[in-house]
């Protein structure tokens, strides 16, 4: 999007772009110190894999629930995981039909990268893709459709509340 409002020409780039640096050079200091401490650069990944279920193809989750059958209260195959994750894959291209590709990239890797490791938590990770919330405001204009919205959320806090309030897992 920067470099869309820059109308992609390198002359009408400003010095504010050097900030995109602090990203990789956040990642390759804690990649050091990782190897500083524990002798491994990469020793979040070996830890993020063994908390999750590791990298993977963004269906081998569902075939991981599938395989341990969904469950109301369950931490790796909770239902409701489930539901979230493919109602956030089906909204992926009308994100990008009517948001445009940049927030569909955006959307793409907020919905995929967490998938790579499995649906635990997958209602709690989705919640930073931004584009599904900016969709479900351009579907809510219609009476119909914004109440139909309204109705599903209370529900899905309902029963999360019921969950969580039986000593469940929910995010």
């Amino acid at each position: 999007m920067y470099l869309k409002g820059a109308g992609f020409a390198l002359k009408k780039l400003r010095l504010d772009i050097l900030a995109l640096l602090l990203i990789p050079l956040g990642l390759a200091a804690f990649a050091y110190f990782c190897n500083m401490r524990f002798h491994d650069p990469l020793a979040f990944v070996a830890r993020q894999s063994r908390w999750r279920q590791g990298g993977s193809s963004p269906w081998a989750a569902f075939q991981i629930l599938f395989d341990a059958g969904p469950s109301l209260r369950g931490i790796r195959n909770n239902w409701s995981d489930l539901v979230i994750a493919v109602l956030a894959l089906t909204g992926l291209p009308l994100v990008f039909r009517r948001l445009g590709t940049a927030y569909g990239l955006y959307a793409s890797a907020m919905t995929l990268v967490p998938l790579c490791s499995g649906l635990m938590s997958f209602q709690r990770l989705i919640l930073a893709s931004f584009p599904h919330f900016l969709l479900l405001g351009t579907l809510g204009r219609s009476q119909l459709a914004f109440r139909t919205i309204n109705l599903v959320f209370i529900v899905g806090m309902t029963l999360n509340f019921a969950i969580f309030s039986l000593w469940g897992w929910i995010g």
